[in-house]
């Protein structure tokens, strides 16, 4: 079983980048509020890990995932600059 500190540096390694640029993006297009890129990034990425060990227990996957779906979508718009 791994630990916390090599399960996140996994999670990190392989998400967190990504994660970040994807939300730079979304930053300089407008579509997310200008905020401190790294601060979003880690917020968003802890809820994204959360909502996928969420799915991965769930004992009717496909239903949590379109449930996180669903909830991200809100989620995302309502940071959305108006």
């Amino acid at each position: 079983m791994l630990g916390w500190d090599e399960w996140h540096g996994i999670m990190a390694r392989y998400g967190l980048g990504m994660t970040r640029a994807v939300v730079g993006a979304l930053i300089d297009a407008g579509m997310l509020p200008s905020v401190p890129v790294d601060a979003l990034t880690a917020l968003l990425f802890g809820a994204l890990n959360e909502a996928a060990i969420v799915v991965a227990t769930s004992d009717d996957p496909g239903a949590a995932r379109d449930d996180m779906a669903t909830a991200l979508a809100r989620v995302l718009d309502s940071l959305r600059p108006r």
